[in-house]
């Protein structure tokens, strides 16, 4: 499909053709517009991760760590998941159990949803490519469906494993993962979506603190480490359990963490073509009528 720097060709070559019609100044600041707009977005491939114990948010670089501070949550927010279609949503933490939310990429600002789920420490969060959202609790130690409408959440079933801390899907194997800590060690689990039941993947006895599990498009395991004054991003092989530090967050208290999605070609090249071709269409009315 193409891309942004292809739609600019087509557009030159239109603005070419129109030239004798007197638009060339005009589709020259539609086609800025058009393309600029294909732009504005979370940053696709970056990693959005919660920090200062859920009171902020940040941009991680995912291949070498370095983060850029964003905004603050007005909450506390333990756990963050991109839907598909790139609305970022967060899972308020509080005594009447999470409540979701939604964040604004460019602020940090969280407006929540609906009511209090009512259950406590629901602090893991992760979307499924049909947009369904499922969330996992350090107290109950089970899954659940949340409604993004309502924020309510309805049980699965229990995870089998305790200390449950983030969620990540992967699109390599259309799996859904957590990752849990208890202090001693850390360890990586498969989750059924249909029972709630998780089955050992790999151990990392390396790091008791693991959390803000995130996989980028490159298959790649990724966490952070909450008990660090300055978290590193890890790599995490699925294989050995083995931690690859990939570079210094700066983070402290790093929590809840997704992969910004990466947008289809066409989902850019649909939208500037539309504000294209839709301004041209109204000059051209206009023209017609004032003759």
């Amino acid at each position: 499909m193409p891309g942004q720097k292809a739609l600019v060709e087509i557009l030159v070559k239109m603005e070419i053709r129109l030239n004798k019609e007197g638009f060339v100044k005009k589709l020259g600041i539609a086609v800025f517009a058009c393309v600029f707009l294909c732009g504005v977005s979370a940053r696709a491939g970056s990693i959005y991760i919660t920090g200062n114990k859920g009171a902020n948010l940040f941009v991680v670089d995912s291949s070498n760590g370095a983060s850029t501070f964003v905004g603050n949550f007005g909450f506390t927010i333990l756990a963050d998941a991109f839907k598909p279609d790139g609305t970022l949503y967060g899972m308020i933490a509080g005594r009447s159990g999470g409540q979701l939310a939604t964040v604004n990429t460019f602020t940090g600002a969280a407006t929540p949803i609906g009511s209090a789920t009512g259950i406590s420490n629901l602090d893991a969060i992760a979307f499924t490519p049909t947009g369904a959202l499922y969330a996992a609790s350090f107290a109950t130690d089970s899954l659940y469906t949340v409604n993004l409408s309502t924020g309510a959440a309805n049980v699965v079933g229990k995870l089998g494993f305790t200390g449950v801390m983030d969620l990540a899907w992967d699109s390599g194997n259309s799996t859904m993962y957590a990752i849990e800590s208890f202090g001693t060690g850390s360890a990586l689990y498969s989750l059924n979506l249909s029972t709630g039941a998780g089955t050992l993947v790999t151990a990392t006895p390396s790091n008791g603190c693991l959390m803000g599990l995130a996989i980028d498009s490159a298959n790649r395991f990724l966490a952070t480490d909450y008990c660090s004054a300055s978290s590193p991003l890890f790599q995490i092989n699925t294989t050995t359990g083995a931690l690859t530090n990939l570079g210094n967050t700066g983070i402290a208290n790093s929590m809840g963490g997704d992969v910004a999605p990466i947008p289809e070609p066409l989902t850019g090249l649909t939208l500037a073509s539309g504000l294209a071709f839709a301004w041209l269409r109204k000059k051209t009315c206009q023209g017609r009528k004032g003759n």
